[in-house]
C-alpha cells in the first residue's frame, strides 16, 4: 500500500464506457491506492506468500467497507475491470490476490515513454501473455464455482457435481457466467433460499440442479422472485382456487405488454444498485409512481 505517496492517473481513463459511472472511477482509483509499490512477503492462513510491486490482498467486503460500495456492486465492477484488461485476480478461501496490469508500465512514467518505442512488438505479444493469464484464471474460477454449488447444494439436498469435462456444454456455460458482470453466485444463492419452490417445496417436489442455475434464461428469474409466484400457485392449487399468476405476467401485474416492456428495462437498471429488488416490489412502487405523475 502506498504510504504518503502518490499514484499516476492517466486521462485515457476518460475513454472508458464506465467513466460516466462514479462507482466505477471510485473502486479504480482505490484499487491503485491499494496496490503495493514494492513486493512485500504476507503471512496468511500460516503460509507464507509474496505480494509483488502492482498487487494486494483483499476481499470483496474489505474492497466494499473501503469504499461505501455495495458488496456486490464492487463484484459486478472488478468482473468489469477483469473483462477490460485492467486487472487479474486470484481467489482463495478466505481472501483474494488482484494483480493490477501494467502497474509498473504506468506508475512510472520514465519507463512507460522509453517503451513506447518498442509498442508495436509489445502489442503484438500482450494479447499472447493475457489470454494464457486469462486462461489459467478461468479455471480456477471454474473449480471455485464448482466447490461453491456442491456446498451449496449438499446443505439443500441437490445434486452435487460430480465432474466437469473441458469443451462440454456445462463446462462452457460455467465459463460463460464467469465472464458475465450480472451473474454473482452468491446473490443466486441468497434467492434460492427465498423461493422454497426451488429446492423441493412443492407438490411434484421438482428441485434446480447446477447446469439449470447456469442457465443465461433461468438465473434472471431466480434474482427477480419469480418462483414466490410458482409456489403460491402450487398452494392455491391445493384448496381448489385459480391464482392470478397462470395469467401471462404483465396483466397478473394490471399492466398493458408495452408498460410491462417499459417496466422491465427500468427494473433491471435500478437492480444493478439493488441486488435484493424483486419484481412484485419494484413494479408496486412503479404504478404509485405512475398515478402520482
Amino acid at each position: 500500500m502506498i504510504d504518503n505517496g502518490f499514484v499516476f492517473v492517466y486521462r485515457s481513463l476518460m475513454d472508458k464506457g464506465y467513466y460516466q459511472k462514479s462507482d466505477y472511477v471510485h473502486l479504480w482509483v482505490h484499487l491503485l491506492f491499494r496496490a503495493n509499490h514494492k513486493t512485500r512477503r504476507l503471512l496468511l492462513n500460516n503460509q507464507e506468500i509474496e505480494v509483488k510491486r502492482g498487487q494486494f490482498v483483499t476481499s470483496r467486503q474489505k474492497l466494499a467497507d473501503e469504499t461505501g460500495i455495495n458488496s456486490s456492486k464492487v463484484e459486478r465492477i472488478l468482473k468489469c475491470f477483469k473483462i477490460e484488461q485492467q486487472i487479474e485476480q486470484q481467489s482463495f478461501s478466505a481472501f483474494r490476490l488482484i494483480t493490477v496490469i501494467k502497474y509498473d508500465e504506468f506508475q512510472n512514467p520514465e519507463q512507460h515513454f522509453r517503451q513506447r518505442v518498442n509498442s508495436k512488438r509489445t502489442a503484438s505479444e500482450q494479447p499472447v501473455n493475457t489470454n494464457n493469464t486469462l486462461k489459467n484464471e478461468n479455471n480456477e474460477r471454474k473449480e471455485e464455482y464448482i466447490r461453491a454449488w456442491n456446498a451449496f447444494a449438499s446443505k439443500h439436498g441437490l445434486s452435487v457435481v460430480k465432474s466437469v469435462s473441458s469443451g462440454t456444454k456445462r463446462d462452457k456455460a460455467i465459463r460463460a457466467r464467469i465472464n458475465d458482470p450480472a451473474f454473482i453466485l452468491d446473490d443466486v444463492f441468497s434467492m434460492i433460499e427465498k423461493q422454497p419452490f426451488l429446492t423441493g417445496d412443492s407438490e411434484s417436489g421438482w428441485t434446480i440442479n447446477f447446469d439449470w442455475i447456469l442457465s443465461p434464461t433461468n438465473y434472471p428469474k431466480i434474482l427477480e422472485g419469480q418462483y414466490i409466484r410458482a409456489k403460491q400457485q402450487s398452494k392455491a392449487s391445493q384448496v381448489g382456487t385459480t391464482p392470478s399468476s397462470t395469467l401471462p405476467m404483465w396483466k397478473d401485474h394490471g399492466l398493458t405488454r408495452e408498460q410491462w416492456d417499459v417496466a422491465m428495462v427500468l427494473y433491471h437498471e435500478r437492480k444493478k444498485d439493488a441486488p435484493s429488488l424483486m419484481v412484485p416490489e419494484f413494479i408496486k412502487s412503479w404504478k404509485e409512481g405512475r398515478s402520482n405523475q
